[in-house]
């Protein structure tokens, strides 16, 4: 992180760098627990999603899919381990 901190008026601007590292997203280096879920006929993203405790949007991103994709009959998905299965 840089710091510009103003001087007298008589002498230039001095740009001073402190010590302290650049904050950065450690989000991605969290590893989460998945499981992997077979689709059953009458499945849908939205059910799916309320009986893990997650949402849609959280399901199409750990799944890479897109919403107009289709969730088809014994297609593999993501999704998150329940609290009770995480060893």
């Amino acid at each position: 992180q840089k710091i510009i901190v103003p001087a007298n008026k008589d002498e230039d601007n001095e740009k001073i760098t402190d010590n302290v590292p650049d904050k950065k997203d450690n989000s991605s280096d969290r590893k989460k627990a998945y499981r992997i879920y077979t689709v059953k006929k009458g499945d849908t993203l939205f059910f799916l999603a309320k009986d893990n405790s997650t949402t849609v949007q959280e399901l199409l991103k750990i799944n890479n899919m897109k919403s107009t994709d289709p969730l088809l009959y014994g297609h593999k998905i993501k999704l998150p381990q329940k609290a009770g299965n995480i060893l």
